[in-house]
């Protein structure tokens, strides 16, 4: 059976109220009110109405006061208005309809017609509805699907999961999850339900008791299937509380493919670790070279600082141990060289192009035992990884041969 649309009758006068009642009766359920305040009370009640004849014309609050306050409430600016008025000055008509009628009556028309406005006023106003009805549930069907693109496209895999500290389950994972970890939905979901939970899952309900949000990587077997393994996969999880749901902190958990950073890091550590070997190797080489070799790099200011000497060049300068020999360079770079052979020395390192080059020289050392030393030094100037100007001396003792 179809419903009867209810309406609202308000109306100072009655017979005003017996007349547009008689004319009605049949088609609609009606409700009556003989002033403002009841018609209110009439429209925020249970049975609100579907539409308001409203009479402008009453003692206060009058029918222009109860369409402001309608226009300015949530519910009640939605219930159409038929304005209703013996008024003949047309700006009654426009401010009536200023205030949120959706139609005007005046008392010296026909009244006979009031039925078919009521019924045109109610299609037009079921229409809009169902419009409204409409828009809302394709914005709800398109933010949904927007959100489930969204979900399948953000660059990791996303999951919700909850716990209470010691249950946990999952109620939502994207597509993108399970392709992180090489399982079905079934296999994925079957590790929230098994007794023994994978560790990456113990991790996150032990770090959800006493963070709201955490980070931790952590590296899982690529399982095609249950018969096969392959390689590992390194993820890391990001993990946030939006709350609580039925007693259990609800975590929004986004998984990201860190396989590449991680063969990164191993890489350079392998590097780091060969270079360490080789640097090694190669100290070994030069402490055992015959003669001495150091190594200097140039600061911003266009000064050499010493940062290695080998063994040999601090036997030969006197020193009992490289540490001490690298003191004394570093707080005297000229040590035991002439003020002469300081400058040439200089000068030579001057000559040579931004790109780099060597040079060759031989002078006389002066040591503090009072001996002396007669040396060939051959320098030579790179550019280091840092920018930096780098200069490798090689020192060769001529002593006996000038002598």
């Amino acid at each position: 059976m179809e419903r009867k649309y209810t309406v609202l009758i308000v109306d100072d006068s009655e017979n005003n109220l017996e007349m547009m009642s008689d004319m009605l009766r049949d088609d609609y359920d009606l409700v009556t009110a003989s002033n403002g305040v009841d018609a209110l009370e009439e429209m925020r009640g249970e049975n609100r109405p579907d539409i308001v004849l409203l009479d402008m014309l009453m003692p206060k609050p009058d029918g222009y006061d109860i369409l402001k306050i309608m226009s300015e409430d949530e519910v009640l600016r939605f219930i159409p208005v038929v304005a209703i008025t013996s008024d003949s000055d047309p700006s009654a008509r426009s401010r009536a309809f200023e205030l949120g009628a959706v139609d005007f009556l005046s008392r010296g028309e026909d009244m006979s017609f009031i039925r078919y406005r009521v019924r045109s006023v109610l299609r037009l106003c079921e229409m809009d509805k169902m419009r409204r009805e409409n828009e809302r549930l394709r914005g709800e069907i398109t933010s949904e699907r927007r959100l489930s693109v969204l979900m399948d496209n953000l660059p990791g895999g996303v999951a919700t999961i909850r716990t209470n500290g010691t249950k946990c389950e999952c109620t939502y994972f994207n597509n993108k999850l399970i392709n992180l970890y090489h399982m079905g939905e079934d296999q994925f979901a079957m590790q929230f339900a098994v007794p023994k939970r994978p560790e990456w899952l113990e991790e996150i309900v032990t770090r959800a008791k006493s963070a709201e949000n955490f980070t931790f990587e952590f590296s899982v077997e690529n399982r095609q299937d249950y018969n096969n393994s392959g390689t590992r996969q390194w993820i890391r999880v990001a993990a946030d509380s939006i709350g609580e749901t039925d007693g259990m902190n609800e975590l929004y958990c986004v998984f990201l493919d860190i396989n590449a950073e991680k063969q990164q890091e191993l890489r350079a550590e392998e590097s780091g670790k060969r270079l360490r070997e080789n640097q090694s190797l190669l100290q070994t080489v030069f402490n055992n070279a015959p003669g001495g070799i150091s190594f200097s790099e140039r600061d911003d200011n266009g000064r050499f600082h010493t940062l290695f000497i080998s063994r040999g060049l601090a036997k030969m300068l006197g020193f009992s141990s490289i540490e001490d020999c690298l003191a004394v360079i570093s707080q005297n770079p000229s040590y035991g060289i002439s003020t002469n052979d300081t400058m040439t020395i200089k000068r030579l390192i001057s000559e040579i192009p931004e790109e780099g080059g060597s040079f060759k020289y031989a002078f006389r050392v002066n040591l503090d035992n009072g001996h002396e030393l007669w040396v060939s030094m051959r320098c030579q100037l790179t550019h280091g990884d840092n920018g930096k100007v780098n200069m490798y001396s090689f020192i060769t003792n001529l002593t006996k041969e000038n002598r």
